[in-house]
């Protein structure tokens, strides 16, 4: 597709024939055009159905042969490689981390700038820093401190995940904490194979 523009006026026709069908008809046609990319898009996300469908109908080609040329144009040899973890599990583990990184000295990393005079600063202003200001500044508990920490962690992990599985084309890896070293053996076997065809 010569630009990566959405049309507004196919979206809009597509979202009112979801109205009158329902998103399982549409998403359906997408499983027959482009079952590899049906796989990966849930039929509730209907910005990705439109989307992929748009790519389909403009073009003839499918959303994952477009991604596939997008990857190929590029001068550079690469692929995109992510880690699918269960959302109960990833989240156990960014609380744990947090809870790691105050036992470490966070507390204390952030005071040093505060003290400097640096609140108002870009640096400080990024998770894991900005939450811990108002405790320095006695405007809530260390507990509620940590409370948003984690809780902000957890959504700019959320957010991180979307953007990725929207936007890029990342070849994704279900990881649990069991299946750890297969899962990087089978990354690391898919990209010697990947290599090999080069």
């Amino acid at each position: 597709m010569a630009d990566n523009k959405r049309d507004t006026y196919y979206q809009k026709k597509i979202e009112e024939e979801i109205e009158r069908v329902g998103i399982g008809q549409v998403y359906n046609r997408l499983k027959r055009v482009d079952p590899i990319q049906a796989d990966k898009v849930h039929p509730n996300n209907l910005r990705r159905v439109i989307r992929a469908l748009e790519i389909y109908d403009r073009t003839g080609k499918t959303m994952t042969d477009y991604q596939r040329t997008q990857q190929s144009d590029s001068k550079y040899d690469f692929r995109i490689i992510g880690l699918e973890m269960n959302r109960k599990l990833l989240y156990e583990r960014i609380n744990k981390r947090v809870d790691q990184m105050i036992e470490n000295g966070l507390i204390e990393e952030v005071n040093h700038y505060y003290q400097k005079g640096l609140a108002d600063s870009q640096a400080l202003r990024g998770i894991g820093y900005k939450e811990i200001i108002p405790y320095l500044q006695g405007e809530q508990s260390l507990e509620m401190t940590v409370e948003l920490l984690k809780r902000n962690s957890r959504r700019f992990a959320k957010r991180q995940y979307t953007w990725f599985k929207n936007k890029m084309p990342v070849e994704w890896y279900p990881i649990t904490e069991d299946n750890q070293e297969q899962v990087f053996q089978n990354i690391l076997l898919d990209l010697e194979g990947f290599y090999k065809e080069r």
